[in-house]
């Protein structure tokens, strides 16, 4: 039987680790995201503080010629599975080192009819363990790592968080995207490292607390599989941003509905003629988020009630928000936006004989501010009637994506039928994880 090239590029660098078992199937799991509702504090609060905060309902657009209607719909996928088992020889902790496939695609509407470039279709494989942590324990294995940088084998995260654009740009033979999962914050320099591991040593000599996976924290196999699966979350999100550059590219003016909170920062595209709000701009105008794990409750949790009581296709007045929010967990460092987003809270879709409070079918819809035809916040705050004249737009086209409607456990009443089959298209990308534990019989041989 032939072995796929990435499984066997995995094979070659997890057969480096000694002292350690392959993962059996007996032993070995999928991580699954915890997905909680409104359990990180965000920076989330209304535009208009003039009356009391309102809820609001489109009237319907049948008909309309100045309907909006999306062009395009963006996913991602993740797969995941231990697939190695790490003894550390001073310690006897046994460590997991995980396995992360991500895929990101676009599906494009043509002739009312879903179709596929496969242009716009990515995955990566991701290596995920507590490298520096494992070092400092005693693991001689910092040498190999640079060889294996050296040859192209791996590409580390901080080297994709640089510039996505470059990191992501090889298709013909994509390097294994090396995950350290010691550190809390993926944006870090060398220095930066050294810092906060010296940093992190003198506060357990002190009896404090420190979130680096080093000393007693390695004992912690679930927060090294917790730590490691929101690296995986944000990096399948960086992919699906690197993406849609990539459609922007020659589709600048399109509607596109993306599956998840807009996370591109301007940093990442390279231009001299641009600042990042413009670089921003360019990617995210007309780009609307559809974010389903809804993790961010505003700064006003009094307003949550009014957010679960919201009816059937109705949205709350807008809100903004600067930080990077929803794809990371509570510990990390949040991004900022060099700008705000816009935000609304929606009813997506409810069942027959609902009754609220619940957050069944809530979404929240995040937007760039160039899509509402403005560069600054005061812009929104001051020509408020065409602001909201410009959402309702917008509401009712995400709305008409409710039809034909989705039979998924959890997620029937948040989840549009484009997106759907984008997700359906990009797993069948992906390894499944009996396939990832194919490794154990590699490493067997």
């Amino acid at each position: 039987m032939a072995i796929p090239p990435k499984l066997r590029k995995i094979s070659e660098i997890i057969s480096s680790f000694k002292g350690g078992i392959p993962a059996s199937q007996d032993i070995s799991e999928e991580l699954n995201a915890n997905e909680n509702t409104f359990n990180i504090n965000s920076s989330i609060e209304p535009i208009w503080t003039d009356k009391d905060f309102s809820i609001n309902k489109p009237e319907s657009s049948n008909g309309n010629y100045n309907n909006i209607n999306f062009n395009a719909f963006i996913d991602g996928v993740q797969r995941s599975a231990i697939v190695y088992w790490l003894t550390l020889k001073n310690s006897g902790v046994i460590i997991p080192i995980i396995m992360g496939h991500i895929g990101a695609g676009i599906t494009i509407r043509r002739n009312k009819k879903l179709v596929v470039n496969n242009e716009f279709v990515k995955d990566r494989i991701l290596l995920l363990l507590p490298l520096e942590g494992l070092i400092r324990a005693g693991l001689d294995i910092k040498n190999t790592v640079k060889e294996w940088e050296e040859s192209g084998l791996i590409i580390r995260e901080t080297k994709i968080m640089e510039n996505p654009t470059e990191g992501f740009e090889n298709d013909d033979d994509p390097p294994i995207i090396l995950c350290d999962t010691t550190f809390t914050k993926i944006y870090r320099t060398e220095d930066e490292e050294k810092d906060r591991i010296e940093n992190a040593f003198n506060d357990i000599g002190e009896g404090k607390y420190t979130p680096l996976l080093i000393g007693d924290n390695l004992y912690d196999i679930n927060k090294i599989k917790s730590r490691a699966q929101g690296r995986i979350n944000v990096l399948r999100q960086i992919l699906e941003m690197y993406v849609l550059y990539k459609y922007r590219i020659n589709n600048h003016n399109d509607y596109i509905l993306v599956d998840g909170p807009l996370y591109f920062i301007g940093k990442w595209l390279k231009s001299d003629n641009m600042g990042d709000f413009e670089k921003e701009s360019s990617i995210l105008k007309n780009c609307v988020g559809f974010v389903k794990s809804l993790k961010g409750k505003p700064k006003d949790v009094n307003l949550l009630q009014k957010i679960l009581y919201l009816k059937d296709s109705e949205y709350t007045d807008l809100m903004y928000f600067e930080d990077v929010i929803d794809i990371y967990g509570k510990e990390n460092e949040l991004d900022h936006f060099k700008k705000p987003h816009i935000t609304t809270f929606l009813r997506f879709n409810i069942p027959k004989e609902f009754s609220v409070p619940s957050s069944l079918g809530l979404v929240r819809i995040d937007l760039h501010l160039s899509t509402l035809g403005a560069e600054n916040l005061e812009h929104i705050k001051y020509y408020k009637d065409e602001t909201k004249n410009k959402m309702d737009k917008i509401i009712n086209a995400v709305r008409r994506e409710r039809f034909p409607g989705v039979v998924q456990i959890g997620r029937s009443f948040s989840e549009t039928y484009p997106i759907k089959e984008t997700e359906i298209m990009l797993h069948s990308r992906l390894y499944s994880t009996l396939e990832m534990k194919y490794l154990y019989y590699l490493l067997k041989k």
